[in-house]
């Protein structure tokens, strides 16, 4: 792991607009990591399984979902994607309009959906729920990822940029994730015995 550190405290944007952040590094041969931390107005960080959910895959509790239990029932989850690593995660409270993005009633991880005798499908958890859900709750599947982020090579020769689009649902690097109100970078140096940022910008 290399040298990290923040470039910046707390910064606010409007994520309903297009950024551009450019960066100058001087340094020996290595990569540098310029990673956005995202956070919402109450400026809790967002993480990649707060804003990206399947769509098809919102459903309903069937009576509730207790705190400290491994399992519960939904109606119906016949259209959510193959449990793996990075698709294990629940969203609760949530809605069919996205509003409730990023959505902070997180729990995981998911260990198996299966579907009963009466129709209805059992999902089971790995780990206790950590809070308690009435009946009818809508939870929508919802994935992992890294935080937003871009690797350089060192040394630079010139600045290097990246187009921030206005956000939309999910995550990734082209754009802001739906509810980001401020933001913090950081640099990340891996293989360099000496590299520094000698100028920034996000405008």
């Amino acid at each position: 792991m290399g040298k990290q550190q923040n470039l910046s405290e707390m910064i606010p944007v409007d994520a309903s607009k297009a950024y551009d952040l450019v960066l100058l590094a001087k340094g020996d041969a290595g990569t540098m990591t310029v990673t956005v931390l995202q956070f919402d107005a109450k400026k809790r960080r967002i993480g990649a399984y707060h804003v990206s959910g399947n769509a098809d895959s919102l459903t309903q509790t069937v009576g509730p979902a207790i705190r400290g239990a491994k399992s519960f029932i939904v109606k119906d989850a016949s259209g959510w994607m193959p449990v793996t690593n990075g698709r294990n995660i629940l969203a609760f409270n949530a809605k069919d309009d996205h509003s409730d993005i990023p959505n902070f009633a997180i729990d995981y991880y998911v260990k198996s959906v299966t579907q009963q005798a009466d129709g209805t499908w059992k999902i089971e958890m790995s780990d206790k729920l950590r809070n308690s859900y009435p009946d009818a709750t809508f939870v929508r599947q919802h994935f992992d990822g890294a935080h937003m982020s871009w690797r350089f090579k060192l040394p630079m020769t010139a600045p290097h940029g990246h187009h921030i689009a206005p956000a939309e649902l999910g995550h990734g690097n082209l754009h802001w994730w739906m509810g980001t109100a401020f933001v913090q970078v950081q640099v990340r140096v891996d293989g360099a015995t000496s590299a520094s940022v000698i100028e920034w910008c996000l405008k």
